[in-house]
């Protein structure tokens, strides 16, 4: 996955797919499959702190599965790593370093030869390394209204992990949720491990179009 946000987090971002042959995952219309999420914690404090933005960079996706915390709801979440958290076998998803490379060559390893110098991508692996954990991509039950004058509505913010919108009835009941998209792609791809990419775009203070996407990946 790679999820592209504002630099302002107070702003939704897009996720994109990309299959095992390295194509994107395409909608009924040819177009790139592009899916909204949220990056912004409740705090907005930088990512390396605990309950920060989710910080720029790359986490390894390890699979989905439910959790009992009442306000992230009972819609599955993704389990998300970054280096350093628990065994960084977790974060490599079971690659056996026998180059005995070091952690910081073995990250820049996942990004693209012209990214490798560039720093702001390196933020999960030094929040990784700084001790933060337990970032993962959720859905939620807080009501949306608590939030409704916020320039970030009808989006809720989060503890510092990445999150998809839902809404509930008055009676509990789901009616809308973009997490339960976000698991049935994941599902359709076969539910594999591989990485998310979060990459800040730019400034502009507005969400990130699934038309914007589209001509990024041209």
């Amino acid at each position: 996955m790679y999820m592209f946000v504002r630099n302002s987090r107070n702003y939704s971002g897009q996720i994109v797919f990309r299959k095992r042959d390295g194509s994107f995952l395409k909608d009924s219309s040819g177009k790139v499959l592009t899916l909204p999420y949220f990056a912004r914690s409740i705090t907005n404090l930088p990512g390396c702190v605990t309950n920060g933005n989710s910080p720029q960079g790359i986490f390894a996706i390890t699979g989905a599965y439910n959790s009992p915390a009442k306000l992230i709801g009972p819609t599955p979440r993704i389990r998300l790593f970054m280096p350093f958290e628990g065994e960084n076998k977790q974060f490599y998803n079971g690659y056996k370093n026998s180059t005995k490379l070091t952690d910081s060559v073995l990250y820049s390893l996942l990004l693209p030869e012209s990214w490798r110098n560039y720093s702001p991508v390196y933020e999960s692996y030094y929040a990784g390394k700084a001790g933060r954990y337990d970032i993962v991509m959720h859905g939620t039950t807080v009501d949306q209204r608590y939030y409704k004058n916020e320039v970030f509505y009808p989006n809720v913010p989060t503890h510092g992990c990445l999150s998809g919108i839902e809404k509930w009835d008055d009676k509990g009941y789901l009616i809308f949720s973009n997490q339960e998209k976000l698991l049935d792609i994941y599902n359709s791809l076969g539910n594999p491990k591989g990485y998310l990419y979060l990459i800040e775009l730019d400034s502009q203070e507005k969400n990130v179009t699934a038309e914007e996407v589209q001509n990024l990946l041209k």
